[in-house]
C-alpha cells in the first residue's frame, strides 16, 4: 500500500497489486465454479430423468384402462391383482338393501386371511376370518348395518392388500 500527498495536503492511500497473483486467484475461482456447475448439471439431469419416469407412471396409473379378466365361474378381476395371487371383488349388488356378496381369492401360501368391514369413520363393523384358500365369498346382511357407506378390506398375513367401498340403503 502506498501513501501519496496531494496538493491540498490530504493523504490518499493507493493500492498496488500483483497482476499475476490476481489472475491466478480468478482463474482458480472460475475452475471451482465450473466443477460446481458440472455437479449441478449432473444432478439436474438425474432429477429430470426421475421426473420423466414418475410422469410416465402417473400417466399409466391414471389413464390406461385396467386389464379385466374373467374366471370360469364368471368372476371378473383385475389382472394386476391376479398376478399377485389375490383378488377382492366389488360387492354385488352395490348398493344393497337386504344382502350383498363379496367374492375373493386367496393364495394358498397365505397363513392368515380376513375380510374386515368398517364404516366411514373407520370403526370395525364386522370381521370375517377366511379359513379357505382359493376362491370364496362372504355375505353381508343389511340387517347387520345401518344405511350408509362402508368399506371392506382384504387382509392377508396382517397386511391390508386391497380395500373397496359399498353402500347400504334401506
Amino acid at each position: 500500500m502506498e501513501l501519496t500527498d496531494t496538493a491540498d495536503g490530504s493523504v490518499h492511500q493507493l493500492l498496488s497489486y500483483n497482476g499475476a497473483a490476481l489472475k491466478y486467484v480468478i482463474i482458480n475461482a472460475l475452475k471451482e465454479l465450473e466443477v460446481g456447475n458440472d455437479s449441478l448439471r449432473e444432478r439436474t439431469q438425474l432429477l429430470e430423468n426421475q421426473l420423466t419416469e414418475l410422469m410416465g407412471m402417473v400417466y399409466n396409473c391414471c389413464t390406461i384402462e385396467p386389464q379385466l379378466r374373467q374366471t370360469e365361474t364368471g368372476q371378473i378381476y383385475l389382472a394386476e391383482n391376479k398376478q399377485l395371487g389375490f383378488v377382492l371383488d366389488q360387492n354385488d349388488p352395490n348398493p344393497f338393501s337386504s344382502s350383498t356378496e363379496i367374492g375373493y381369492s386367496i393364495p394358498s401360501a397365505t397363513n392368515l386371511a380376513s375380510l374386515i368391514v368398517f364404516d366411514s369413520s373407520g370403526r370395525t363393523v364386522n370381521k370375517y376370518e377366511l379359513s379357505e384358500r382359493g376362491q370364496g365369498s362372504v355375505t353381508v346382511y343389511g340387517s347387520d348395518v345401518v344405511s350408509g357407506v362402508y368399506y371392506y378390506s382384504l387382509v392377508l398375513d396382517g397386511k391390508i392388500v386391497e380395500t373397496k367401498r359399498m353402500i347400504h340403503t334401506d
